[in-house]
């Protein structure tokens, strides 16, 4: 269809109408008809753009060329009218559909500007009702629109968007209702639109509507009933004649519009527009009322819906009009509520205007109504005009217990002043806290002062009498509960523009706080009852009604509040109270003279130990008081508190147990002292101490009095432990596997099968604990145990204290208490390492007359680890010779395996030692053995560090060594031992020898490292010289010979200037450039500088020791008979003994043959010893090149790791370089050194070997040498 009307469309000719009574169509009408086809046709596909297009082009052609064509008085006119407006509605539906709101309401706006236009030039104009009337349904078109299209920016399911605080509403709330919609296309060309621009939601447009009603209505009123017949100057589209105009009911429509718009302002919370409407609604259907007598109470409704708001922003003029229409609405709608609540406000002078005719008496506003029952009508100032103004002040913002405190309630009227005075039959003023609510009763014969004077004073002081009021807390129940009131009667009258000021006066008897809450007035006549309350203070709720335009009265100099008093010619003046909270009231308790004091705490409170306190308390009053006692513990570890035990004064004797003690009657002036006591916490805390006294004195024992007095007591540890677990050698061998335990044969014939026999490995440990005392008083600790709770691993434990002495600990004050533990397997082949529980269990007290105290602490758990071999050193108690330390290294072995261990004792420039200086120990498994050393140290009393290498060689695991007794520590660098030094003085000739011939090979080893370090630091200076002299721009270009063997070179050209080959060792070489070269080689020499200089120290050290001596050996040769004694042949006198036996001597020896055997068996044995030690010596240089090579392996690839990845290695080869990639490099490296440890196995096999083979030759030797003596 779309094709045959666009094939109709481009036709040249207009066929003949099929109809002879059509008229033939011109070519625009032909155009437009098939336009508005296609887009009929467009839009049912929802092909929404195309359908719009065409329909702007019809609509475009209606106005350009039919519009033109076409006569105003003649029908088509008006049908293109209607073409036009449908057109439009169409072409706006289009764009809503697209969501194109800024285009739709554009469109909506042009089509009444072109309608303007053509009105205005070919039409009767736009000044017509009928004009009026067609803005008013176009209005209303759009509007319904919207509405029957449920667009999504208007819908009440969908978040609207985040807008700025518009006119009429209180809060903004982003989950209400769009406003407008926003122009989405055009918001990022930063144009600003008007708001003729802007769709809004529906309400606008249906009060626009309203408005053109209001429009029509009177331009059809101003149209005279002889031009009423002339239908030519009148525009009726789409409305009736003027004679039918001016029947139609134009406030019925206007009302239906009004209604349709507010709906839409209140779902959109648009306050302001909404209550707008409402007050239009208000003035149209108030004169419709008469008529319709159900439209009173709606219209009632709506005043009291639009009246809160009024008054909230201050719109008096409005307010005022909305009042007199409450007054009329209430009269004829019978509510005498309204009318009260109207009348009432009516009266304020400030911001209404007095009405002529109107009687300003509140009694008298219901006259005329007739009621069925009496009214009672409750008003909240907050929430209306009020003529009165309501404050309450007290006199001072603190008042103890047992003292008058003064209030004032000043109470002023605005009322108009043609207005009655207002009587009030009764006030009633409410507190919170300590106060009694206080009732005060109108009496007409009381006169207070002159009548109607400006301000009056009420002196109520002492006139305020108590009321027991019986209220029933149950319905029907005999039970009651009683309130008291202070009641009292005045005369409670206020006349207009009249300020009364209430003095009030009571006794306070509750300590606390109090507060003036509310005020409420009450009014009670034949006709009706009225409350009119005040919310006071600083908790009232805020107004609801906006600032009266009046000038608030304030005191001067600052004042919170005004204080009115009676000058000396009784005319009242104020006096400013400057109290921060005037209408709030600080009840303080009566100032109490008891003291309480508190002794015993002075030095501190332990845990766990019984605190006893003294207390005395010393009565400051005048008068004799009635005394009682309690005390709390803030801050205790549980929720129970300790018992509190009071005792006698000469405390024997416990009189209670509770927290509280009654001390009795206290003569004035006069003082007690009692104690009390208790069990402190068992944990460390921070608590509190409350002591608290109450008493009344016997004059008053209806004001009770407090005093309380807080100390802090923490509670504190008495000692700060440090723990220290370290092992011991255990005295005791080792059970094996070819021995037999009595006890195993003992087990048998026990007749406790339960009991486990115990044959497993035995070690011992040692628990050694510090303990620090950080109170500030003295403790004597009387013992101390170690009890242990669990031994976990199958073991048992035996622990010993060792000898237990009293002891006095000061503070700051530390003592060691060593623990001896014992640790046995189970089993024998149990190897799992077990765990110790234990704690620290201390026996203390203050004084020898204080009771004992335990205190414990807890121990971390010991760990036991049986699996890994070990290596102790000892010392004993109490050394035989003095200057000489006998070391002994116990080395255990606790597994399955046959272990060898490689033990090596380091020379120290600190001491001289005689013992196996390295040799090999094989053990069995399960079990242990020890070396002993003799050690010499130079200094005295200074601590030495022996080192021994200890390493597994079925593991490769250096052993660590441990303290094995007293005497021996360890710190960062080791073992470390606090001995005596050696007197060279007491040492033997062949004792200074051996000293002397040790410090000689360590002198010449040390002396051999220094030249070879000075000979490396002398190399790398030559590379950094040749890096900076033969690599420069200078040598660029120039001939060189590359030598490629010692004899061979090749002729070559320096090429690049900034790179060098560096040798990393091993044979690699690393390429840097000149700067980095240069830095690495002056890193080595500065690395070597610093090795020499320790090395040169530790040279001049052992050259010092050295000459002492020697010196010292020298005095005993010359000295004399201090060298021992040689034994000398009779014949060969120049001989030893034992050196002569060698030869052929008769006088030695004999017979001959028995010599000659025997000196053929030495020199035998002498020469495999020799040979021995030979290859001893030969083994030895070989594995130590060998570890020399691996660790230049190791350097190398350890410098080679810190280059990236990218770098270019060379290997050597000859005098040439050759490029390797860095991961065969490393790959390389690796393999060597993996078979250099490979050999040095090989070789530490052979070395064992060869020195047991060398131990048992010397062995050997020196049996035959003792047997021939």
């Amino acid at each position: 269809m779309t094709k045959h009307s666009r094939r109709k469309r481009n036709k040249g000719s207009i066929p003949t109408p099929t109809v002879p009574t059509a008229r033939a169509l011109s070519s625009q009408a032909w155009i437009l008809r098939y336009e508005i086809k296609l887009g009929i046709f467009a839009e049912f596909r929802q092909e929404m753009d195309a359908a719009g297009k065409n329909y702007e082009t019809a609509y475009e052609k209606l106005f350009t060329e039919v519009f033109e064509s076409t006569s105003s008085w003649t029908e088509r006119w008006s049908e293109a009218r209607l073409l036009s407006d449908v057109l439009t509605l169409r072409m706006i539906r289009c764009n809503l559909w697209n969501a194109n709101y800024v285009a739709a309401k554009q469109r909506w706006s042009y089509h009444m500007k072109r309608t303007r236009d053509i009105l205005d030039r070919k039409g009767k104009g736009t000044e017509t009702y009928g004009f009026a009337a067609w803005l008013s349904r176009w209005n209303k078109c759009l509007a319904e629109l919207i509405q029957s299209g449920n667009l999504p920016v208007f819908t009440t399911e969908i978040s609207g968007a985040v807008r700025p605080p518009l006119i009429g509403l209180d809060t903004i709330e982003h989950d209400s209702p769009a406003i407008y919609a926003e122009a989405l296309a055009i918001k990022s060309t930063n144009r600003h639109l008007s708001n003729m621009e802007i769709l809004h939601h529906a309400g606008f447009y249906y009060l626009a509507a309203s408005e053109w009603i209001k429009t029509r209505k009177a331009r059809v009123s101003k149209i005279s009933r002889d031009d009423w017949s002339s239908s030519d100057l009148h525009d009726t589209y789409l409305c009736p004649q003027p004679q039918e105009e001016a029947k139609t009911d134009h406030a019925a429509l206007e009302i239906s519009l009004l209604l349709s718009a507010r709906a839409e302002f209140e779902l959109r919370k648009q306050r302001r527009m909404a209550d707008s409407i409402t007050y239009r609604l208000v003035q149209l259907k108030m004169p419709r009322a008469s008529e319709i007598p159900d439209l009173w109470c709606e219209i009632l409704k709506d005043l009291r819906k639009i009246a809160p708001g009024y008054r909230k922003e201050g719109w008096w003029e409005f307010l005022e009009d909305v009042l007199w229409r409450i007054l009329e609405c209430g009269k004829c709608e019978g509510d005498p509520i309204a009318i009260i609540t109207a009348a009432f406000e009516l009266m304020c002078t400030i911001v209404f205007k007095e009405k002529e005719g109107w009687i300003y008496d509140l009694g008298c506003c219901l006259n005329g109504l007739v009621l069925k029952d009496k009214p009672m009508a409750v008003v909240r100032a907050r929430e209306v005009v009020s003529m009165l103004s309501v404050s309450y002040t007290f006199e001072s913002s603190a008042v103890h217990v047992g003292q008058t405190v003064h209030s004032q309630l000043t109470l002023s009227s605005s009322a108009h002043p043609s207005s009655a005075p207002l009587v009030f039959s009764e006030l009633e003023i409410t507190y919170e806290g300590g106060l009694k609510t206080v009732i005060i009763k109108h009496d007409p014969l009381i006169v207070e002062g002159t009548c109607g004077a400006p301000i009056q004073l009420v002196d109520l002081k002492g006139r305020l009498q108590e009321d027991h009021s019986l209220i029933d807390s149950v319905a029907g129940s005999a039970t009651t509960s009683s309130k008291t009131y202070l009641v009292t009667n005045a005369d409670l009258s206020i006349y207009p523009g009249q300020t009364k000021v209430y003095e009030l006066s009571s006794i306070l008897r509750e300590v606390g706080s109090a507060k003036i809450m509310q005020a409420t007035f009450g009014i009670l006549n034949e006709r009706f009852g009225l409350d009119l309350i005040f919310m006071l203070g600083e908790d009232a709720t805020p107004s609801l009604v906006h600032p009266l335009p009046t000038k608030k009265v304030l005191s001067t100099n600052g004042g919170n509040a005004l204080w009115w008093i009676s000058s000396e010619d009784g005319t009242p003046k104020k006096r400013p109270i400057r109290a921060a909270q005037p209408e709030r009231l600080i009840i303080l308790p009566r100032p109490p003279k008891i003291e309480v004091f508190p002794k015993g705490l002075e030095k501190g409170t332990f845990i766990n130990e019984v605190v006893k306190v003294e207390l005395e308390v010393m009565n400051g009053e005048d008068e004799d008081a009635d005394v009682k006692l309690s005390v709390k513990l803030h801050g205790w570890a549980d929720e129970n508190p300790p018992e509190i035990g009071w005792v006698s004064n000469d405390g024997s004797k416990s009189m209670t147990t509770t927290s509280a003690y009654n001390l009795g009657i206290l003569v004035a002036n006069s003082k007690s002292t009692l104690w009390f006591s208790f069990v402190s916490s068992s944990i460390p805390i921070d608590c509190t101490m409350e002591i608290k006294v109450q008493y009344h004195l016997l004059s008053d024992p209806e004001t009770p009095i407090e005093k309380t007095a807080t100390v802090d007591m923490p509670i504190t540890n008495p000692f700060h432990p440090t723990f220290d677990f370290s092992p011991r050698v255990h005295p005791e061998p080792w059970s094996d596997y070819f021995s037999l335990s009595d006890d195993l044969f003992n087990k048998v014939n026990t007749n406790n099968e339960n009991t486990p026999h115990m044959n497993g490995i035995t070690q011992r440990w040692c628990l050694t604990t510090t303990v620090l005392a950080v109170g500030e008083d003295t403790i004597i600790v009387e013992g101390w145990e170690l009890p242990m709770h669990t031994v976990e691993g199958g073991a048992d434990c035996s622990i010993s204290a060792g000898e237990q002495k009293p002891m006095l600990l000061n503070p700051n004050q530390s003592i060691n208490l060593p623990f001896i533990l014992d640790i046995q397997k189970y089993t024998f082949e149990d190897r799992s390492p077990s765990t110790i529980d234990t704690s620290l269990s201390l026996h203390w007290r203050r004084t020898s007359e204080s009771p004992l105290t335990t205190t414990t602490l807890p121990v971390p758990r010991l760990f036991i680890p049986l699996r890994e071999p070990r290596v102790l050193a000892s010392l004993p108690s109490n050394p035989s010779t003095i200057g000489v330390l006998p070391l002994s290294y116990t080395i255990e072995n606790p597994t399955n395996y046959f272990l060898t261990f490689s033990v090596l004792m380091e020379t120290n420039p600190d001491f001289a030692f005689s013992g196996p200086k390295q040799t090999n120990i094989q053990l069995l498994p399960m079990s242990k053995s020890t070396l002993k050393y003799r050690l010499y140290p130079y200094v005295r009393n200074a601590w030495i560090k022996p080192s021994l290498k200890v390493v597994d060689r079925y593991f490769n695991k250096a052993l660590k060594c441990s303290p094995g007794s007293e005497g021996m520590g360890m710190d960062k660098m080791g073992l470390v031992s606090n001995n005596p030094a050696v007197d060279l003085n007491t040492l033997s000739v062949d004792n200074l020898a051996a000293v002397k011939k040790q410090l000689d090979d360590e002198l010449e080893h040390l002396s051999a490292s220094f030249t070879k370090l000075r000979q490396a630091q002398s190399k790398f200076r030559e590379c950094i010289t040749s890096v900076k002299n033969g690599v420069n721009e200078a040598q660029k270009g120039k001939t060189l010979l590359v030598p490629l063997t010692t004899s061979l070179y090749v002729p070559g050209k320096l090429t690049d200037t900034e790179h060098v080959l560096v040798d990393v060792g091993t044979g690699y070489y690393v390429e840097k450039d000149i700067k980095d070269a240069t830095k690495f080689y002056e890193g080595k020499v500065e690395l070597l500088g610093k090795n020499l200089a320790d090395l040169e120290k530790a040279v001049g050290q052992k050259s010092q020791n050295l000459k002492v001596v020697e010196d010292v050996l020298r005095q005993k040769v010359l000295a004399g008979g201090t060298a021992p004694p040689v034994e000398r042949c009779d014949v060969h006198w120049n001989f030893p003994a034992h050196h002569c036996r060698l030869y052929t001597c008769p006088s030695c020896l004999s017979p001959m043959k028995l010599f000659k055997r025997r000196a053929s068996v030495m020199l035998e044995i002498e020469s495999r010893a020799q040979f021995s030690h030979q290859q001893l010596q030969i083994v030895k240089a070989q594995m130590a090149a060998k570890q020399r090579d691996i660790r230049l392996l190791q350097l190398t690839s350890r410098e080679l790791s810190t280059l990236p990845p990218q770098t270019k290695v060379y290997e050597g080869v000859g005098k040439m370089f050759v490029m390797e990639g860095m991961e065969d490099v490393q790959k390389r490296i690796g393999n060597e050194e993996k078979e250099l440890k490979g050999g040095i196995s090989a070789l530490e096999k052979k070395f064992t070997y060869l020195e047991t083979t060398f131990q048992k030759t010397q062995e050997h030797l020196d049996q035959i040498l003792n047997r021939g003596r």
